[in-house]
């Protein structure tokens, strides 16, 4: 009945409305529904098709981040540079390779195509960023920009883990495909665990960079080959470098409360503490005794030995004192300069005019330079001050020479004069004896306590640096994605517009072909 009408409305010669004629091209649609369902089908499969011909690659990545020291400047506690080639290296692969027994699944040169390592920032670090960037969109001057970025610097210095690192493996292809998941999971972690062991024993990653002195500093020919004074004093200079040493290694963390169970329970401050009285209750005394006696066995090497070392002491307090002249100079010149250019900014400004109000400020660019000068008057101070410490450390040098100055001066007294000592010959012999075994005593001690020293610092460094604790830590298991050549959102868009050109076609068809059946 729809046909005839369709047929005779034409020949009536009354125009269509466009409601009418929409609803005549609804009716041809809704018989022609199976056509567009199937074309609806068609369109879907067209979509899927593109979906699976995007090129794309699958990986299996393991998130972890970097724990030591340096992370965030480059660089390992050693000072060796680190890169993200260090991970994925060819010794780490080889290492990981061989120990999971990978030959069934590819070749070493195919494992080693299929990593890569990538960075981006941390979650907690994205939200620093934004946090700042929301601060200095606004209107701010000068020295409050200056604030904000020396707060948001102090603040990302302070952020542990700044960056957030993925060791990736590709699994869309090669041998990462012929790996089963379980596999996979293991070699990411090896690979770490590898790169781990090998930054800490051929980098040197976590290795405290403090050379820390055996007992190879002490030896046996100090006493066997050495005058007695000669000996005492090496004994004295060497316990010195220890003390200094224990102060280096005191720093660590932990180590002002270590004790070590394998020597003695001791701890490096009763160490120091012993060394302490090692030196003034028995070396120095010891030292003042061969003065007082002349108990001198070779008095020409002594004498050459004493001069040699005044000599280098005279010198060493000459460099000290040059050193310090010299810092003191410069700091001075630092300060006039300061001055100078302080007085030229004040000249720049203009007299305030009596007719301005106090009130209003009066702003230009000579003003905001001196609030940008203002600004950095914390680094000139931190500049000062450093220049003050030198200046000091260099006045502690001369102290320190000019004592040792003066012992071997007394020394070289004491030892011309020996020839007209008035003691008897067998008191000479007797404090010799004496003098022989209290150096064997102490040099006996010595030797101990630089050993205890030295493993003291191995448990320590042994307890607080473990390679695959303190070099990278991971918290989420290994996860799986694919990555396409076009985003997920422009892909959806081409699939919707493949889907509407195939619908719109087909309804396109289904109306051209029923005006050619009618007509």
């Amino acid at each position: 009945m729809s046909d005839i009408q369709d047929q005779q409305t034409p020949a009536s010669g009354v125009e269509e409305t466009d409601d009418e004629i929409w609803s005549r091209r609804l009716a041809v649609l809704w018989r022609y529904r199976r056509v567009l369902a199937g074309a609806g089908a068609a369109g879907i499969l067209a979509c899927l098709l593109l979906v699976w011909l995007t090129p794309s690659e699958s990986y299996s990545s393991l998130k972890f981040r970097l724990l030591f020291d340096g992370a965030e400047k480059g660089e390992y506690p050693s000072g060796v540079r680190f890169s993200t080639n260090d991970v994925i290296s060819r010794a780490v692969l080889d290492d990981a390779y061989r120990r999971f027994s990978l030959d069934p699944y590819g070749s070493m040169e195919e494992f080693q195509q299929a990593f890569y390592v990538a960075a981006k920032p941390s979650p907690e670090m994205q939200a620093l960023d934004a946090e700042f960037t929301g601060k200095l969109a606004g209107k701010l001057t000068a020295v409050e920009r200056s604030q904000l970025e020396k707060e948001y610097l102090e603040k990302k210095v302070g952020l542990v883990n700044s960056v957030e690192w993925s060791l990736a493996l590709l699994t869309s292809s090669g041998i990462g495909r012929r790996m089963p998941s379980q596999t996979r999971e293991k070699v990411l972690q090896g690979v770490l665990n590898a790169w781990a062991d090998d930054a800490a024993t051929r980098k040197g990653a976590l290795q405290y960079q403090i050379d820390v002195l055996s007992k190879n500093i002490l030896p046996p020919e100090i006493i066997q080959d050495e005058d007695f004074f000669v000996a005492a004093d090496m004994l004295r200079l060497k316990l010195d470098k220890i003390r200094k040493n224990i102060d280096q290694i005191l720093l660590l963390p932990g180590a002002k409360t270590y004790r070590s169970a394998s020597n003695g329970n001791m701890s490096l401050g009763e160490i120091r503490s012993n060394l302490d009285d090692l030196l003034r209750f028995r070396l120095v005394p010891l030292m003042h005794w061969i003065r007082a006696f002349g108990v001198s066995e070779k008095k020409d090497l002594t004498r050459l030995y004493i001069e040699s070392g005044i000599e280098n002491l005279t010198l060493d307090k000459k460099a000290a004192s040059d050193r310090a002249r010299v810092l003191e100079e410069s700091l001075l010149a630092y300060s006039q300069e300061r001055r100078r250019s302080s007085s030229a900014t004040g000249a720049a400004f203009p007299p305030r005019s009596s007719e301005v109000p106090a009130m209003i400020p009066q702003f230009g660019d000579s003003f905001l330079d001196r609030i940008i000068e203002l600004a950095g008057r914390n680094d000139d101070v931190k500049f000062r001050q450093q220049f003050a410490e030198r200046m000091s450390q260099e006045a502690l040098k001369e102290v320190e020479i000019d004592k040792d100055l003066s012992l071997y001066k007394d020394m070289l007294k004491a030892l011309e004069g020996q020839s007209t000592s008035t003691r008897p010959a067998s008191l000479r012999e007797s404090a010799a004896k004496t003098v022989k075994e209290r150096l064997d005593k102490v040099y006996g001690d010595l030797v101990q306590y630089a050993e205890r020293v030295e493993a003291i610092f191995n448990e320590i460094a042994g307890r607080n640096l473990n390679p695959r604790t303190h070099i990278f830590s991971t918290w989420e298991p290994v996860t799986t994605q694919v990555v396409r050549s076009m985003s997920a959102l422009r892909l959806a868009a081409y699939c919707v517009l493949l889907f509407a050109v195939v619908m719109m076609a087909a309804c396109a068809g289904c109306l051209g072909y029923d005006r050619w059946r009618r007509g």
